[in-house]
């Protein structure tokens, strides 16, 4: 064989992380598409180039993305606004419904294999 010591030294480095009980735990039954998800949002509501740590904004902007990945956007603005003693005209209603429509349509289609294999 050509390359012995190699072979012989790859094996050792990966022999730990092909062994049964490194496999069986990547192969654990839990999805992180929520994990994932939640990542992107985040991001996207408080990107690191433009929201100082431990900041105000920074909290906000978290607890913001927080209430809306776990109520939706119409029941996490609702109860805003019951908290800040505001009243929530028809006009935000319908957009926020309309929003919230718009992003469990592109939640689902994202579920579907098609979109999955794409």
């Amino acid at each position: 064989m050509k390359d012995v010591a190699l072979h012989e030294q790859l094996n050792h480095l990966i022999a730990r992380f092909i062994a049964i009980e490194a496999l069986l735990e990547l192969a654990h039954s839990l999805d992180t598409n929520a994990n994932e998800s939640f990542n992107q949002s985040t991001s996207w509501m408080a990107p690191k180039n433009k929201v100082c740590s431990m900041s105000v904004s920074l909290k906000i902007r978290i607890g913001m993305a927080i209430g809306i990945s776990t109520m939706g956007l119409v029941r996490h603005y609702r109860l805003l606004f019951d908290k800040l003693g505001m009243t929530m005209t028809s006009d935000v209603y319908h957009y926020l419904q309309v929003k919230d429509s718009d992003r469990f349509i592109c939640i689902n289609k994202a579920k579907t294999p098609t979109a999955k294999r794409r």
